[in-house]
């Protein structure tokens, strides 16, 4: 029986190629992560299957929400008239990785994560992000209800 031939890459045209999608990145979009970019992470979140789109009760920006928690949430602060800026700024991660709250309460000063389900990836950048920013919110399940969000 014949073999048959696989493309597998080595580690290293694996790195190298990683490297070069970086710096094509960086020149076209200025980020090193094309989702780094806000325009270009707002029209991968339109492209999602679960997103809704809402609408910033002050400045009519459309907010693409990625689940039906964060929807309701942008729903409870616009009817509520709480200044936010929705998600707002990229962090850079020590490990190269990044991370990006999905909101910023503008009169409190505070960052808030808004979680139905913490996976392990997410539970290390919020740890990282927890230390960085001691203030910040996780907005679960539990404090939702205890909102009146959910």
């Amino acid at each position: 029986m014949p073999r048959v031939a696989h493309n597998r890459l080595s580690v290293d045209e694996i790195v190298l190629r990683i490297k070069k999608a970086h710096k094509t990145n960086e020149i076209r979009h200025g980020v090193r992560h094309a989702t780094q970019n806000a325009v270009i992470a707002l029209k991968a979140a339109k492209s999602s299957n679960n997103q809704h789109v809402k609408y910033h009760w002050k400045t009519g920006e459309e907010l693409v929400c990625q689940a039906s928690w964060e929807a309701k949430v942008v729903d409870y602060l616009n009817d509520s008239r709480i200044a936010y800026d929705w998600q707002p700024k990229v962090f850079a991660m020590p490990n190269g990785k990044t991370y990006r709250p999905d909101l910023y309460l503008t009169d409190k000063n505070i960052w808030v994560e808004i979680k139905g389900w913490m996976r392990a990836e997410a539970q290390i950048k919020w740890d990282w992000f927890k230390s960085e920013y001691p203030t910040a919110e996780l907005w679960d399940k539990k404090k939702l209800k205890e909102m009146g969000i959910l």
